[in-house]
């Protein structure tokens, strides 16, 4: 048998609904000491009744085996079984067609499979199984169906067996089954799945006896070399399920830079001015096993170039890889890798340059003199819409989320002319001036950057009194900044592209 045919759809019921209009129906046939029998199941059985079985199994006949086996290896009233070699369903319509079903066309199947040397043959081989024990004491039955039958046998049949509306039904159908002899001097799991007992019993089983059935597997625990045939696919513990958003799906960091540092220079804070969100991939236990991101530039008031890193502090075990990608709002669209390479990886915290040697990334053509490395800064200078950064890195385990250093993660500033890096007060509070004033800032929403060479304090002159307090006063300083003296930037509709 092609090891193909074991990959089979489920053609039985997940779950039992709450009430059938079928019954199960032992046939009277049954499968010989030979170890073959044709089983008519118009014996027991009119087309209306093969129709509604069909129906309510999803489009497959179900079969029920009750496993009449002498013991041979390992078999012990507890647990036995035998082998299939093929089981063909033929179907013989009132039109004059036939339609065929079996095991080596790859419509019927059983539950279980296992690897095995039939006589005549020199390797193991997938067959398939029916297992079941002498158990006549099952918990939880509700019928004599379901006390009685151990295995089952699906044969999927996507045509009607009785269609009034075409005038077509069956008019014989048949079930020929016959195991397979096993090599038995390999003894076990051969010796097992041989055939060497009693006729074996078979009924046509309704959606709840099917299932009852395949969720109890008669004998099923201590049988050798056991294979499920249609098993729950597996997890992946590293696929993602759900995404967590910081600060949140709409929303973004803003973060502003003064990069004289250590010399407080200007104090516009407007050197750089940068969006971000950063997403956590959690797989199905929430745990996470993806970060990604996006951010935008917003505004450049510096003359000096920069690069501008994401840390994400990740436990040491952890190794990580992935990529980062630079857009610049240009037509055509203009795309590069935003470190120069096309991978990210790393060990414990994953460090993302995600905007490299910003003096080149806003395409400013608005001046030819040194204002053209400016954007977004200047007194009647129209919104330049500058570039974003995308990256995307996994993890090769998965981590709880609270083992990742907290949001807002670490946005810093490597200042390329004087080699600095600037860090945001609320990551690094040492990144202050003698007067205690910082040169990097996560801003709240609404915040506005200011206007070239204007200083912050001066445009929201309550921002004195905040830091003096160390934030325990004028927590709203950015709710009130003085008339034209900052920037008009665009609502996130604008930049966020």
């Amino acid at each position: 048998m092609k090891s193909g045919y074991l990959l089979v759809l489920l053609s039985g019921l997940l779950s039992a609904p709450a009430a059938y209009a079928t019954d199960s129906k032992p046939l009277t046939d049954n499968v010989g000491t030979k170890g073959q029998g044709v089983i008519d199941l118009f014996k027991n059985a009119a087309s209306t009744d093969l129709e509604a079985h069909r129906g309510e199994n999803g489009g497959s006949l179900n079969f029920g085996f009750k496993i009449n086996e002498n013991y041979k290896g390992t078999e012990n009233s507890k647990s036995k079984g035998v082998t299939l070699k093929d089981a063909v369903l033929t179907l013989d319509f009132s039109d004059g067609h036939e339609k065929i079903y079996s095991i080596l066309n790859g419509a019927c199947h059983t539950e279980t499979y296992s690897l095995l040397t039939a006589v005549g043959e020199s390797s193991r081989n997938p067959s398939y199984t029916l297992i079941g024990s002498d158990d006549n004491n099952r918990g939880g039955t509700e019928n004599a169906v379901q006390k009685t039958y151990d295995s089952t046998l699906k044969c999927n049949v996507p045509d009607k067996l009785d269609d009034s509306g075409k005038n077509i039904h069956v008019v014989k159908a048949t079930l020929n089954v016959q195991f397979k002899q096993m090599d038995t001097s390999k003894g076990d799991p051969e010796s097992f799945y041989d055939y060497s007992g009693a006729p074996e019993t078979v009924a046509l089983l309704n959606a709840a006896d099917t299932h009852f059935i395949d969720q109890y597997q008669s004998g099923g625990q201590q049988a050798p070399a056991k294979e499920a045939t249609t098993p729950t696919p597996a997890v992946d513990p590293l696929a993602v399920k759900s995404w967590n958003y910081f600060p949140s799906a709409n929303t973004y960091y803003i973060v502003a830079y003064e990069d004289l540092y250590p010399s407080q220079g200007d104090y516009d804070f407007n050197d750089l001015v940068v969006a971000y969100q950063v997403q956590y991939g959690l797989n199905s236990n929430n745990q996470v096993v993806k970060v990604a991101g996006t951010a935008y530039l917003l505004a450049k008031g510096a003359a000096y170039s920069h690069d501008w890193h994401l840390r994400i502090g990740l436990p040491s075990t952890v190794k990580t890889s992935g990529t980062c990608s630079t857009s610049l709002a240009a037509t055509p669209q203009t795309s590069f890798a935003c470190n120069g390479a096309n991978t990210i990886t790393s060990s414990g915290t994953a460090d993302v340059l995600m905007f490299a040697d910003t003096g080149t990334l806003f395409p400013n053509t608005q001046f030819t003199d040194y204002r053209k490395v400016l954007a977004n800064t200047l007194f009647g200078s129209a919104y330049l819409k500058g570039p974003k950064s995308t990256f995307s890195i996994s993890l090769d385990q998965p981590v709880d989320a609270k083992t990742i250093a907290a949001a807002p993660f670490d946005p810093y500033l490597y200042v390329r002319n004087t080699k600095q890096k600037i860090q945001l007060l609320q990551v690094n509070p040492a990144v202050k001036d003698a007067n205690g004033y910082p040169f990097g800032m996560l801003m709240p929403s609404g915040w506005k950057w200011a206007y070239e060479k204007t200083d912050i304090r001066t445009t929201y002159a309550n921002l004195i009194n905040f830091v003096a307090t160390s934030g325990a006063n004028s927590a709203n300083w950015y709710n009130s900044p003085a008339k034209n003296q900052y920037f008009p930037s665009p609502q996130p509709s604008a930049w966020a592209w």
